[in-house]
């Protein structure tokens, strides 16, 4: 699943932009580090995996050993040249309808930023 921002119209409501701006900061710390883990595993650059359960488990594993490798201060640096690269995501294929998926994805959205319009306020 992939969660997308409102459309902005200029009517969004005050949730929906913060739900925009909290999802925009997110993405970016996100593929920060998917580059990270790309860096340290060259083979995500090429991953030839179509199951999503094998993939899964292939960035978990990544993610676990990337984080061995630190707290055994073994850490990697980042060549700017390349980091025009890192963040070519392939595109996924999905196998569903796609009018299904986006409303799921509306649905599900619609309840992040109701929870977190929620806690905002009790806060």
């Amino acid at each position: 699943m992939v969660l997308v921002p409102y459309n902005d119209y200029g009517k969004l409501t005050e949730s929906q932009k913060t739900f925009n701006k909290t999802l925009s900061s997110t993405r970016v710390l996100i593929e920060n580090t998917f580059g990270l883990l790309k860096s340290r595993f060259r083979q995500l650059l090429q991953l030839d995996i179509h199951s999503v359960d094998k993939i899964t488990k292939f960035i978990i594993s990544s993610c676990v050993l990337h984080n061995l490798c630190i707290d055994m201060d073994d850490h990697i640096e980042i060549r700017n040249e390349e980091n025009e690269i890192l963040f070519n995501e392939p595109e996924v294929i999905i196998y569903e309808t796609e009018m299904l998926l986006k409303k799921n994805g509306e649905l599900k959205r619609d309840a992040i930023k109701n929870s977190m319009q929620y806690i905002v306020n009790i806060i």
